[in-house]
């Protein structure tokens, strides 16, 4: 039963080379949102899985869910996500780009959704005030 984990499949038009699937998983290492040669080593050195889900990766700049999230909404970061890509092939690999999650900003929750997105403007802040209560300890 074992066996047949390392056993050739296909998956729609995927030829794998096994049935291990690598799960996505948030590295926050793009410095600037562009896949970088970290990257690039990171996910080649893990080529040997029949496939490589990519972790998540925003389309937009407003859709930036977190700090140093991989973008693929400039060229820059198209040109990096190739590099990774062809480096995944070249070791003889398989990977995926997951498609957009909206659940990424419900996980990062409210401080992500503004302070993350660059086109986002904030009406106010936060005012210091003395508190009208009495305070006990």
């Amino acid at each position: 039963m074992s066996q047949a984990l390392f056993t050739p499949t296909t998956l729609g038009k995927l030829q794998l080379q096994n049935r291990v699937v690598m799960a996505p998983l948030t590295r926050c290492r793009a410095i600037g949102n562009v896949p970088n040669e970290l990257m690039e080593k990171y996910y080649s050195l893990r080529a040997e899985a029949g496939l490589i889900i990519a972790e998540g990766t925003s389309p937009s700049p407003n859709g930036l869910g977190y700090a140093r999230m991989p973008g693929l909404f400039s060229d820059e970061q198209i040109q990096g996500w190739k590099r990774v890509t062809d480096r995944v092939h070249a070791a003889g690999g398989k990977i995926e780009q997951p498609p957009p999650s909206p659940s990424t900003c419900r996980r990062c929750g409210p401080a992500c959704r503004l302070f993350m997105r660059p086109n986002v403007k904030l009406r106010g802040a936060p005012k210091a005030r003395p508190s009208d209560r009495r305070e006990r300890t």
